[in-house]
């Protein structure tokens, strides 16, 4: 598992969530996303965590710059779903990164 590869592709999913806000289509963005999301999957040698984690941002992002479906994450709360599905997408793309440091680091210690 290249380790480096996934943490890379975590930033690029990050900064294209920054600069891409969302809440109207935009197939670009969609498609850089899942550019990363293939990159980590194909260098975690498809680990289930992973790939589900992959999948589930993946749906989000289609929901977040797509015309209509963020709002249906909307909140009760005026909370705008694609600040919402902004906001979650960063932090499963996190979740990722830090699963991977994980197994990097047990990797690392049961090899010394």
């Amino acid at each position: 598992m290249n380790h480096a590869a996934i943490a890379d592709a975590v930033k690029e999913i990050q900064t294209i969530v920054d600069q891409h806000t969302g809440g109207g289509q935009d197939a670009d963005a969609l498609a850089q996303i899942k550019a990363q999301t293939t990159i980590i999957r194909r260098t975690a040698d498809r680990d289930g965590y992973f790939e589900r984690k992959c999948g589930e941002i993946e749906d989000h992002a289609q929901a977040l710059y797509s015309a209509r479906k963020h709002r249906d994450w909307d909140s009760q709360e005026g909370v705008s779903g694609a600040e919402q599905l902004r906001v979650w997408i960063i932090r499963e793309s996190n979740s990722i990164a830090a699963q991977s440091s994980s197994i990097e680091r047990i990797s690392k210690e049961s090899n010394s």
